[in-house]
């Protein structure tokens, strides 16, 4: 099969894509989720500020895994359960339920292989009693091969961020096509609106087509090894538990979807 994906269960993470014959995704150097493949960020994505929040009137304590800071969710190192499988596609799922979340979240994630396409659906169920909070993400790197940059159908705008990572609220025009390695600047930048984004990598076009997740990030640091840039579907923005730009809220027996599709265009 020219298509090919591998998922492991640890962390439901894509560990490698490839789509009519051509590696879409940068394999990670080390075998961390978040420096190669694409990990999956649920419940929060990107950073929570000081590893706390207040929701709802009470306070919690994430795991400082980032400095003082926590980072990426609280699925990446959760053996998920494999719920269903055939040879185009794969449904795993996991619950958190933990002191330092509110309530309880039963995760599903649905991968699906095609021929010029992969598309990721989350199907996310508060199973507890009290309310949750909710932003959910994707870490995918995507292979470059020597200059590259991105269009979007729609204006997009840039998130502005104090201490690099933690935007204040302010949301600034941005011209879209300043998201080039011929830019001159590291990106470790978040945005919002662009509608269907392009990744034109050097070798092909790459469409990143997004439902529910009108954020995204971009980064080509020090993890994309000068040969990648990560371009992260998001439903909300760094540190939403406390700036609550973007964030979902999920009743107890209420459900949240969101999805991205990748596609090589010819």
């Amino acid at each position: 099969m020219d298509s090919l994906a591998e998922i492991d269960q640890t962390g439901s993470y894509l560990k490698s894509l490839f789509i009519d014959g051509v590696e879409i995704l940068k394999p990670s150097p080390d075998g961390k989720e978040t420096h190669g493949g694409s990990a999956v960020m649920i419940p929060f994505a990107n950073r929570v500020k000081d590893h706390v929040f207040t929701f709802e009137g009470k306070v919690y304590t994430l795991p400082a895994d980032s400095g003082n800071h926590s980072i990426h969710g609280l699925v990446r190192h959760a053996m998920w359960d494999v719920l269903k499988k055939d040879e185009d596609s794969i449904e795993l799922g996991y619950t958190i339920a933990c002191p330092e979340f509110p309530s309880r979240l039963h995760s599903v994630i649905i991968y699906r292989l095609d021929k010029d396409s992969f598309s990721t659906k989350f199907e996310i169920e508060n199973t507890g009693e009290l309310n949750a909070p909710l932003t959910v993400g994707a870490h995918p790197y995507f292979m470059t091969h020597g200059d590259w940059d991105i269009t979007a159908d729609e204006p997009a705008k840039k998130l502005e961020c104090v201490d690099k990572y933690f935007p204040t609220g302010k949301i600034m025009d941005f011209p879209i096509h300043e998201l080039s390695a011929r830019s001159g600047t590291v990106f470790d930048s978040c945005f919002t609106g662009g509608g269907d984004l392009h990744l034109h990598n050097g070798k092909n076009h790459i469409l990143i087509e997004r439902k529910n997740m009108p954020y995204f990030q971009v980064y080509d640091g020090e993890f994309a090894e000068g040969k990648s840039v990560a371009i992260e579907p998001m439903t909300g923005a760094p540190n939403s538990f406390n700036n609550g730009i973007g964030l979902i809220t999920v009743e107890p027996g209420g459900k949240f979807t969101c999805s991205y599709t990748i596609t090589m265009i010819e």
